[in-house]
């Protein structure tokens, strides 16, 4: 049995990887007021009429540990017009949304965090890229198709924890069968 809670950790400690990466892949953070007001943004650049995710989160700059805001409002501007405006109340003290950035360019970025009877400003941009120009792919009789960059690390991973679950189990029934 004791084989088989090995195989077991072995598989979580190879899989763990795959759920902890919290980061996304473009933002920037501004300290005010002993506050960190951290704003994030995937994929990056944002494609302009695709859907792409923004977060908007508070910590605090001495300890540099998360804070709860009361409320988020957030407002994205592009040559002088409202893209987007509205106010969110955090779920576990976090701000993310999905949102379409309608036209190529650089939006201004205001985000006013409310926390502790206090409001605090902060200013970031994002330059969303024109989307990729669409080409039908010719049609072949002769070739299977694969994806563009092979399988995913979080598959191959997952794939290795089973294979290794599977033999460290099949180890412990063998040992176990010649006692």
């Amino acid at each position: 049995m004791r084989h088989f809670f090995r195989a077991i950790a072995a598989a979580a400690i190879i899989l763990l990887p795959i759920g902890v990466s919290a980061h996304l892949a473009g933002g920037d953070d501004v300290t005010k007021d002993g506050l960190i007001l951290d704003f994030g943004y995937d994929p990056s650049p944002p494609v302009a009429g695709a859907p792409s995710t923004f977060a908007f989160n508070l910590a605090d700059a001495g300890t540099d540990t998360a804070v709860a805001p009361d409320s988020v409002w957030v407002r994205f501007v592009k040559d002088g017009s409202a893209a987007f405006a509205g106010t969110f109340l955090p779920k576990d003290g976090s701000v993310a949304f999905t949102a379409v950035l309608p036209d190529p360019g650089t939006y201004a970025i205001t985000a006013r965090y409310s926390y502790k009877g206090r409001e605090i400003e902060g200013s970031f941009s994002v330059t969303a890229s024109p989307p990729a120009a669409t080409v039908a792919p010719a049609p072949s009789s002769t070739t299977a198709a694969t994806p563009a960059g092979g399988p995913d690390a979080a598959r191959v991973l997952a794939a290795v924890a089973v294979a290794l679950g599977a033999y460290l189990y099949g180890e412990y029934r063998g040992r176990r069968a010649r006692k």
